[in-house]
Formats: structure tokens, C-alpha cells, sequence
């Protein structure tokens, strides 16, 4: 039997592990504050269409995924995880994000208050669970 070590190139598996919090996408998407700024971005970014206009029926997990990871990065919570299909956004910093001469209290303080400051801007009606390390793998 033959073991492989390493990197599999034509593998189609994707994997991450990360300290924050899930969030149901659903949820966010019926955060008014989030949406209207979701609606804005969209809305500047397609304004040389005259006939652009996007509503809330037109938001779809992408945009929310696209709008959510450009957000974070303003927070240094580099991007929400998971496959698009997924009904769970995962935010916050990946265990291989540990800055420098970081401590793993320091980077998970950090972590915490970037996301408690996310969801008091952009998502007012959601508390955010307590941050813990979240893993998943999935295979297409």
C-alpha cells in the first residue's frame, strides 16, 4: 500500500480551521443594517448601469459571502469561511494567522474584539457566540 504525504494536487477537498464564531447566513441576511449596506456597496460598485438597482430578493449568498469578506478585512478577521452552498458563515482568524510574537491569548483577545465590533457595526440584532476553534473539511 502506497502512502501519500503532502500536498495532494488533484484533490478536491478543502479544509480550514479557525478561532471565532458561525453564524447562520439566513440570519444575516435578515439584518437590516447589514443588508442596506450590503445593498449600497453593490449599488456603487454597478453604478455606471443606469438601469442598476439591487433588492433584497436580488441578495444571494455569493454577493453576502463577497460583501462579508471584504468587510472582515477591514476587522483583520480575514474572511468568512466554508463552501457558498453552505447555510453557515464562519468568521474569524485562521491559527496560522498568529502575528509575529503573538501569544494564542493575545491573538484570541484580538480575535473577540474584532468580532465584537463587527456585529455591534454591521449586525446590531445578532450576538455573537463565544469565540471557539471551529474546523471542517468537505470534499466535491
Amino acid at each position: 500500500m502506497k502512502i501519500r504525504n503532502g500536498f495532494v494536487s488533484n484533490s478536491s477537498s478543502s479544509s480550514f480551521c479557525i478561532y471565532g464564531v458561525s453564524v447562520d447566513k439566513s440570519s444575516i441576511m435578515e439584518e437590516k443594517t447589514f443588508m442596506d449596506f450590503a445593498k449600497k456597496e453593490i449599488n456603487v460598485i454597478n453604478q455606471n448601469d443606469d438601469d442598476f438597482e439591487i433588492n433584497d430578493e436580488d441578495l444571494n449568498f455569493d454577493m453576502i459571502n463577497d460583501i462579508l469578506d471584504a468587510i472582515l478585512n477591514d476587522f483583520n478577521l480575514p474572511g468568512s469561511y466554508g463552501p457558498y452552498d453552505w447555510n453557515t458563515a464562519y468568521i474569524g482568524r485562521s491559527w496560522q494567522g498568529i502575528k509575529g510574537k503573538e501569544t494564542a491569548d493575545e491573538f484570541k483577545e484580538n480575535v473577540q474584539k474584532n468580532i465584537e465590533e463587527f456585529f455591534k457595526k454591521y449586525l446590531p440584532g445578532i450576538k455573537p457566540d463565544e469565540c471557539q476553534t471551529h474546523q471542517e473539511a468537505w470534499h466535491d
